[in-house]
């Protein structure tokens, strides 16, 4: 189980997770996630790459409110952005 600490956003209501690679550990690895509600789940990462510092983690979870992920092709002067992972990448 990886026990690292951050965040991360729900991208789908069926239980897929954008987070860190650093929190959530490399492909395959366990780890658990707690909701804002405070319900616990055991994930499962099923994506990661430790140059861009991102993963994917399933957890088996339905019906969660999700984030609609942007076009960074249509982004605007003045817009609120988010941005996820390695911001210096080598």
């Amino acid at each position: 189980m990886n026990f690292g600490l951050g965040t991360g956003v729900i991208i789908t209501s069926d239980g897929y997770i954008l987070s860190n690679e650093h929190v959530t550990g490399s492909k395959y690895s366990k780890c658990y996630v707690t909701l804002e509600n405070g319900n616990n789940y055991e994930g499962t990462v099923m994506w990661s790459d430790q140059d861009l510092d991102l993963s994917i983690t399933k957890i088996n979870a339905k019906n969660l409110e999700y984030i609609n992920l942007g076009d960074s092709d249509n982004i605007k002067v003045g817009e609120n952005v988010y941005a996820i992972g390695n911001p210096i990448r080598i």
